[in-house]
């Protein structure tokens, strides 16, 4: 008798889920096809201000004015180069001004926030009066694209201080000819020099072609519950992986092109390692970092690694300095820094700086930048 009723109330239990699960699939189905298209239709934010490029995939497009982008005041304006300033590069002319340029991915961009509330701008804050900084920064970029970007800019740029921001993401880019439906280049080292593959970058990817359905699939509850999932159980690859050596092996080479593309034009590199939310609690990046150090000695040039600065900050404080979840209709601002996070990343670069009497230009004296043997 007691099984019966237990096999009775296991089975009325079973049935009431069932129709539980059944009203919530029948409600994200109704939610994602309400959802508003537009919305849906947006998903990377970059496609508004940038212009399919050839040779990098996408760079910066010229005079570009989106008011309240990020939300209300929260506005992107480019200038005639393309580079996130309201400022006409030639109103920051270098007899009067030490240029700093800002090169690397959205992080430097500043996703989120105003123009004048990323830590790129936020620099000239600093009481020099002589320093002006170009923001160089842009959406979804490798260390590979920021590479290149630079490089066909910089000699026409007269600049002090190269600043190199980058993210782990950054490097994995690189491994890819793709990014988010969007070609790019793809950089190899062969015979102990860089070269440049997937060039020109193809307009139209297959990911491009298929952007329109995973936009639409954003409306709906299971798409995002299995994206929970893939990104919880995403591992990078292991510091003891082939294809992690790869990449660092890569980056490697990168960094030194950086470092000499720079010198051609008088200035002195630094590359910062930015942190973000994963960055937050030890883990398979810390290798990574290390060996981004090292190589950075071995090249000669200052590596700046913020990491540290951020475990300092208890979780609470911690997570003021990242936008969180539905802040604003674009799918990617999640994980950006908020103004907050932008003015930590400035103080942090400048206090990192007064380590390097090279960087006295960061550091608000008003002297140009160095090189010191030694250093």
């Amino acid at each position: 008798m007691w099984t019966r009723a237990a096999k009775t109330i296991a089975f009325w239990v079973a049935a009431v889920a069932m129709v539980l699960v059944c009203i919530e699939g029948v409600a994200s189905i109704a939610f994602g096809l309400l959802t508003d298209r537009e919305t849906r239709d947006r998903p990377v934010a970059e496609r508004l201000h940038t212009r399919f490029d050839p040779e990098i995939g996408w760079v910066g497009a010229a005079n570009v004015l989106i008011p309240d982008m990020y939300g209300p005041g929260i506005s992107v304006q480019t200038n005639e180069r393309g580079f996130r300033s309201e400022r006409p590069l030639e109103s920051m002319g270098a007899a009067e001004f030490d240029r700093i340029i800002c090169a690397g991915d959205s992080f430097t961009f500043g996703y989120g926030v105003s123009n004048a509330d990323t830590w790129c701008a936020l620099l000239e804050e600093q009481g020099n009066r002589r320093v002006r900084t170009v923001n160089m920064g842009l959406g979804g970029f490798g260390l590979d694209q920021t590479y290149l970007w630079y490089r066909r800019e910089a000699p026409t740029i007269p600049h002090a201080l190269t600043i190199v921001a980058l993210v782990f993401e950054d490097l994995e880019r690189m491994m890819s000819d793709d990014f988010l439906g969007y070609g790019k280049p793809i950089m190899r080292a062969r015979y102990g020099r860089l070269t440049v593959e997937n060039v020109p970058v193809p307009e139209t990817t297959i990911g491009r072609r298929l952007a329109p359905a995973i936009a639409f699939a954003r409306g709906f509850k299971s798409f995002e519950l299995l994206s929970s999932l893939l990104r919880r159980f995403r591992t990078s690859p292991g510091p003891a992986s082939a294809g992690a050596e790869e990449m660092l092996a890569l980056a490697a080479e990168v960094m030194e092109a950086i470092r000499d593309e720079s010198a051609r034009h008088g200035s002195v590199p630094v590359f910062v390692y930015l942190p973000t939310e994963a960055d937050y609690r030890p883990g398979s990046r810390d290798l990574a970092r290390q060996r981004l150090s090292v190589e950075s000695a071995r090249l000669g040039v200052t590596f700046i690694d913020l990491v540290p600065a951020l475990r300092r900050l208890s979780i609470r404080d911690m997570a003021t300095m990242f936008i969180p979840p539905g802040v604003t209709e674009y799918a990617y601002a999640a994980g950006h820094y908020t103004v907050r996070g932008n003015r930590f990343v400035r103080d942090a670069i400048i206090d990192e700086a007064r380590r390097y009497p090279r960087l006295r230009l960061l550091q608000g004296e008003g002297a140009r930048v160095e090189p010191e043997p030694g250093d």
